[in-house]
């Protein structure tokens, strides 16, 4: 029976060599969603891919010593299971729509501690491969629970792939060997293939298979070399290609093809490189396009390809970095974009859909602290016109001056100045507010600034009063419980502004009375703060703006309405000092914001009714004054926001109690106002948020 499955799965595979993107059999697919395994931080990043680029939308923390090692996406897409340095192995369900993970029916599940995961390619079975042998799962359809079916003792095992023909190969990093077997079909047992095991060059690392099965590419970490193999089609055996090994830069660790087959992608990581190599379709002899290709400050410890897009990411491992890189039609890389992650990131996973990740605005809210509430809108995806939610406005406590949500808006907290305390709002379907259970939570303290990470694990308040931040626990009915040793102590005067980084990793005050800017990690498990450092501002710091990637951070100087920019270090989150002397300087500014899609930063300017616009160029994060900039407003904007797209802005109008329409321009950053509203606010809005639908 298992030589009948294996000659069933090289029909399969014959058939699909006749397209160019074997992904693309059952239908198009468009890669969503990458999901970064972090060994020193114990947790799980998940970043939504737009084109060419990235964005943080969360993270799973995943328990004390974690120490995740490997990242496997079932054929289906429906799960994704994790290995680490603690005995089981973890199983969630993936929502396609936002990238949220739940954990399956009966996780973790018991083994002991795996270096490396790999699923079939009719997502069938789970291969565990850790130093003491290789452990056999087979995967529930409708559930993705796991039952262990079968195991081999088999010593040193590093690294595993599976084959289409459910050919299993494991890497024996200490005995430089391949280890090959097939997987019985109905039993689930392996069995070793005659020939096995195979040669290969010294201290092999992380294998890959080409799209159609024909090549198997190994990394020799010691060797500084890769080992080729032709694959027998009938049985799965190797036989290593003339010229194998080929040389490649030093420390090579992990391989991956081109969608096509027709590229090789090797990262060296002791010289921060990849190699990039053509692949003869017959032969499998690999030739080398051109010099390695830098991945600048840290070695890639994995690499996947987009199944849609000419893309290539890379794990940075030491720099905390996911980068995006294109490739051209001659196999050749160039950066695309990076993204901070929220630790050393070790093993990718891509999960695709039916269609690519889009946005558009469906909701905007404002508080006003002259009417006491919190208003909210339908937005018009079309025109940007905004339409009041049935029953708004939504009362709130006295003076709501800020507001804060999560990226899929799920949550809306308001901070009340006028009687110390924060309203907690659970956002409806249809956009109405409700209040959370304990709503509203009374501090005792003078409020600032509220900031949130992107899927409001943690909430957190600036104090000026008594130079204090206040940290809260946001429970899954949007509650707030607070933190064990909250408040902390601010580390400089009156603490305004708060932001924290798209990773989640950082939370950074401005700090009005000291003319400084404060950093704090953000421990993963329970939220607390440890400062790590503060670099001096303009005069009078009082708003925070960090961009999409993370690596840049802007502090609005109010009182002279300049920037001061920083650069955040993608290892630990500390800030150098700012790298360019203050931007702007125009006009006296009362927020500042970074745009969702570009390289763009936009303050608002109320006593000229101007809002500034600044474009982020080089790798330093100076700023430079948008050519048309300032923009002309009207009724003293107080706030601006832009919906993810970036097609609309949106503007908190202090003076005449309204909210501004802006469309931007995606070419040169203007804002143009729209030809419709302003739309009716409450009184005094101080603060607006568009909330955003994933598609």
């Amino acid at each position: 029976m298992r030589w009948i499955w294996l000659i069933i799965a090289t029909l399969c595979l014959t058939t699909a060599q006749g397209s160019e993107n074997p992904l693309d059999q059952a239908g198009r697919t468009f890669s969503r969603f990458i999901y970064s395994a972090n060994d020193t931080d114990d947790t799980l990043s998940i970043l939504a891919i737009e084109r060419a680029r990235l964005r943080s939308l969360g993270y799973v923390y995943l328990g004390r010593g974690a120490g995740a090692r490997s990242l496997v996406v079932a054929p289906s897409q429906k799960f994704l299971f994790l290995a680490g340095s603690t005995p089981n192995i973890r199983g969630y369900s993936i929502d396609l729509v936002s990238g949220t993970l739940t954990p399956v029916p009966h996780s973790p599940f018991a083994t002991t501690a795996v270096s490396k995961l790999a699923i079939d390619p009719f997502g069938r079975f789970l291969i565990a491969a850790n130093s003491k042998g290789l452990f056999v799962y087979a995967i529930a359809e409708n559930t993705g629970s796991l039952r262990l079916m079968n195991s081999i003792a088999t010593e040193g095992i590093s690294d595993v792939v599976v084959g289409r023909a459910s050919i299993v190969y494991a890497v024996h990093s200490t005995q430089n060997l391949i280890d090959a077997y097939a997987v019985d079909p109905e039993t689930d047992r392996l069995a070793e293939l005659s020939g096995s095991p195979y040669e290969t060059g010294l201290n092999p690392s992380r294998p890959t298979l080409d799209p159609f099965d024909r090549f198997l590419f190994v990394p020799n970490h010691d060797g500084n070399s890769v080992s080729a193999y032709t694959i027998d089609s009938k049985n799965g055996g190797l036989k290593e290609i003339p010229g194998s090994p080929f040389r490649a830069g030093h420390g090579p660790t992990t391989a991956t093809t081109s969608r096509t087959g027709n590229f090789l992608y090797v990262s060296n990581v002791q010289d921060r490189t990849i190699s990039q190599y053509s692949v003869n379709q017959t032969t499998g002899t690999l030739t080398s396009l051109t010099d390695s290709f830098s991945t600048g400050s840290s070695g890639a410890f994995d690499l996947v390809i987009s199944p849609d897009n000419p893309l290539l990411f890379a794990a940075d491992h030491d720099s905390n970095e996911v980068r995006a890189l294109g490739i051209h039609t001659s196999g050749t890389l160039f950066n695309e974009s990076l993204i901070r992650v929220r630790g050393s990131t070790i093993s990718l996973a891509i999960a695709s859909g039916t269609n690519p990740v889009t946005y558009a605005p469906e909701f905007v809210y404002e508080c006003n602290v002259g009417s006491n509430d919190v208003w909210a809108y339908r937005v018009s995806s079309s025109t940007g016109a905004l339409n009041p939610v049935v029953a708004s406005p939504f009362k709130s406590g006295a003076g709501p001056t800020t507001m804060a949500a999560p990226l899929h808006s799920r949550f809306l907290f308001a901070a009340n100045a006028q009687e110390t305390s924060i309203s907690a709002f659970v956002v409806s379907q249809n956009g109405a507010l409700s209040a959370a259970p304990g709503s509203p939570f009374h501090v005792g303290r003078h409020l600032g600034a509220l900031a949130t990470d992107a899927d409001a694990h943690f909430l957190y308040s600036t104090n000026p009063t008594s130079n204090t931040i206040s940290a809260y626990r946001v429970s899954p009915s949007g509650g707030l419980v607070e933190l064990s040793g909250s408040p902390f102590r601010s580390h400089g005067e009156k603490p305004q502004g708060a932001v924290v980084d798209p990773r989640g990793l950082v939370l950074y005050v401005a700090n009005s009375g000291a003319n400084s800017v404060s950093a704090y990690a953000i421990t993963a498990a329970t939220g607390t703060l440890t400062f790590i450092g503060a670099q001096p501002a303009g005069n009078e710091p009082t708003s925070l703006a960090v961009d999409r990637s993370g690596q840049f951070l802007y502090a609005l100087n109010a009182a002279g309405g300049d920037v001061s920019p920083y650069r955040i270090s993608g290892a630990t989150g500390a800030l150098s000092p700012p790298v360019s002397a203050p931007s702007g300087g125009a006009a006296a500014a009362s927020a500042i914001e970074s745009i969702p899609f570009g390289n763009r930063v936009y303050l608002t300017q109320p006593t000229q009714d101007t809002i500034a616009g600044y474009t982020i160029f080089g790798n330093t994060g100076t700023l430079k004054l948008l050519r048309n900039s300032p923009f002309a407003a009207s009724g003293a904007p107080n706030a601006i926001d832009f919906d993810l797209s970036s097609h609309f802005a949106y503007t908190a109008n202090s003076s005449d109690d309204s909210i501004s329409v802006f469309l931007v321009s995606q070419k040169t950053g203007n804002l143009v106002p729209a030809r419709i509203g302003p739309f009716q606010a409450g009184s005094h809005p101080m603060a607006v948020i568009v909330a955003n639908q994933m598609k």
